[in-house]
């Protein structure tokens, strides 16, 4: 049947046919059968190979020679199988040597496929990250530097402990304009005493809080809900295993609170005539925030810098309501203490990013004692353990890599290029975040970032670096924000002192220098002296804003055509998509506050 569907019905490709047919003796029908079948070729081939047997061995039987003397000049089958098969071969079609050679060279790839996973995997599952830094320790040595005696956050957790647990009705963002005002101010009344323990707080050189994967039991009785993180061994251990990505830090939250807390005492002091209180709760906020950057983290670094931007506003507020609640003297103290906020330079710290990274590092790489390394599947699996406690789907942490993992340990960048390139990236950010707002791209750094995440073998080699940067551009801005905001108050401090002496309000700021301010501030956003009217007799004092275009002091409006002084500081990388109107400095702009619709006051 196999020779009717390939057309030859002669039946000349079975070759037990063929030799039977022959009738060769048997010692030589066995020599040409095994031949055949030790040839391993086509069919066809063997058929061929056993119509020449048989004719060789017909030929030397009519010559006379016996059947044994045939075999036994003919040799091992094996060898002579050998030999034909490889003449055969030689002989075939170029589209099937093609066709063999294709295949040749893709088992190859594949082989030298699987021999390289094999040693991957070998490499990534027999390595082993040594943590041979304690970067916790680095993170808190700030805190660990202040003297038990002299610590901020003992007094800090009391006054918390005493607010309790603050009123959904009390909303902490309204000011004395707005109608919920005397409830607040009740609230805040009621606990005078605990924001007189803030105010002592603050003045102490440290806050002294120990960041870590656990808790001080002290500190249950703030966050009793927390118990599963004091003094737990097992608790401690997992949570270490996102490196100082696990780090606990509930008390930033908490601090914020009182900062704005402070500024609303500030603003029931003026209300009750009390300047001196005032002054101290102000100058409280700024000690507070020097407090909340103890841990040189990001966030603690943006935490300060809100709170000072709550102080700030807070003294806008009250020098463009009830200037003369503050004496001279306490108008000078009060600019001198701003202009020594963060020791006279507010700028952009990284130092807690780069531990972070640093950490993670020698989480996730072998070391080789040269600064370089290759990935782990422990440090693999730290990696996962990150994303699942910033969001994934499943309850259970994850415990095992996944099959790709020896790809990935061959395709993401070694050791050594991690630490390079992170280094490359936390230098750019602070190089550009240390320029004045009117040179600086920092979406140039978030740009090379996302670079990272812009295809997959981008992600792959240079996964850590795309999980765990920050974005740089908003947080790089937030220092020359708040450098703006500083300086514009302690021009209009100058601006009430002048009007003080002189019975009115200057007509250009050059004539607060040098008596009241050693030179004009710049305006962030272009570097030229910040811009100063004066509108029916009343000072007004702006930046041009983030359109980078001087448009009188008018603020800019929302989509619904109301007020929004705000919208004249948000940055976007196209100035020309920013907000048409200007930034307003000074006196703060009348603008709805929280859910009532009702005005309060906003700077900037």
């Amino acid at each position: 049947m196999r020779d009717i569907v390939r057309g030859r019905l002669s039946g000349r490709t079975d070759v037990k046919r063929l030799v039977a047919a022959a009738e060769l003796p048997s010692p030589l029908a066995s020599i040409v059968l095994e031949v055949a079948r030790r040839s391993r070729l086509w069919r066809l081939e063997r058929a061929d190979v056993a119509d020449e047997l048989i004719a060789h061995f017909v030929d030397g039987l009519s010559a006379g020679s016996s059947p044994q003397a045939l075999a036994d000049a003919f040799g091992p089958a094996r060898q002579a199988a050998r030999l034909i098969r490889r003449a055969k071969r030689r002989n075939r079609p170029l589209l099937w040597k093609a066709w063999v050679r294709s295949v040749q060279a893709v088992g190859l790839v594949v082989g030298l496929v699987v021999v390289i996973y094999i040693v991957a995997a070998i490499r990534l599952f027999t390595g082993r990250p040594v943590l041979a830094h304690d970067y916790l320790a680095d993170l808190n040595a700030a805190a660990l530097a202040v003297p038990q005696t002299q610590r901020a956050w003992p007094m800090y957790r009391t006054a918390l402990v005493a607010l309790g647990e603050i009123p959904k009705e009390i909303d902490l963002r309204v000011r004395p304009a707005d109608s919920d005002w005397d409830e607040v101010a009740e609230f805040v009344a009621t606990h005078a005493e605990a924001l007189d323990l803030v105010r002592q707080a603050a003045a102490r050189p440290g806050l002294g809080y120990i960041v870590g994967f656990v808790m001080d039991e002290a500190d249950l009785a703030l966050w009793p809900e927390m118990e599963r993180y004091v003094h737990d061994r097992n608790v401690e251990m997992e949570m270490a295993k996102a490196g100082l990505m696990g780090l606990l830090l509930p008390h930033m939250a908490q601090l914020r609170k009182l900062g704005q807390l402070l500024a609303l005492d500030a603003h029931r002091a003026v209300a009750l005539g009390d300047g001196a209180l005032a002054a101290a709760d102000i100058e409280a906020s700024l000690g507070l925030a020097e407090h909340v950057r103890e841990a040189p983290f990001l966030i603690n670094e943006l935490s300060s810098l809100r709170v000072i931007g709550g102080a700030l506003t807070t003294v806008g507020e009250i020098l463009a309501e009830h200037p003369e609640i503050f004496t001279d003297s306490q108008l000078h103290a009060l600019a001198h203490r701003l202009a020594a906020v963060h020791g006279g330079r507010i700028q952009l710290r990284l130092d807690g990013e780069k531990l972070v990274f640093q950490d993670w590092v020698q989480r996730l790489y072998t070391d080789d004692g040269q600064g370089d390394g290759h990935l782990t599947a422990q440090g693999l699996r730290s990696l996962a353990y990150v994303g699942w406690m910033e969001g994934d789907s499943s309850d259970v942490p994850p415990s095992r890599v996944g099959p790709l993992a020896p790809a990935l340990g061959l395709v993401m960048a070694g050791r050594r290029e991690m630490t390079e390139e992170s280094s490359r990236l936390f230098a750019l950010a602070e190089a550009e975040s240390a320029k004045p707002l009117w040179e600086q791209d920092l979406f140039k750094i978030d740009r090379n970032v996302e670079q990272h995440k812009g295809s997959f073998i981008h992600m792959a080699r240079y996964l850590p670096i795309a999980l765990l940067m920050p974005a740089f551009a908003k947080a790089g801005r937030s220092p020359q924000m708040l450098i703006q905001q500083r300086d514009a108050m302690l021009v209009a401090i100058g601006l009430e002192l002048y009007r003080r002496l002189n019975g009115a309000w200057p007509q250009s700021l050059e004539m607060l220098v040098p008596e009241l301010l050693p030179a004009v501030p710049a305006d962030r956003f272009d570097g030229r002296p910040l811009r100063y009217r004066l509108v029916d007799g009343t000072p007004l004092l702006y930046s041009i804003g983030a359109d980078r275009d001087d448009d009188g002091g008018r603020p800019p409006l929302d989509a619904r055509g109301r007020l929004a002084p705000k919208l004249g500081a948000r940055v976007v990388e196209d100035p020309t998509k920013a907000a048409d109107g200007d930034w307003i400095l000074w006196p703060p702009v009348l603008e709805p506050v929280g859910g009532s619709g009702s005005p309060g006051r906003a700077g900037g």
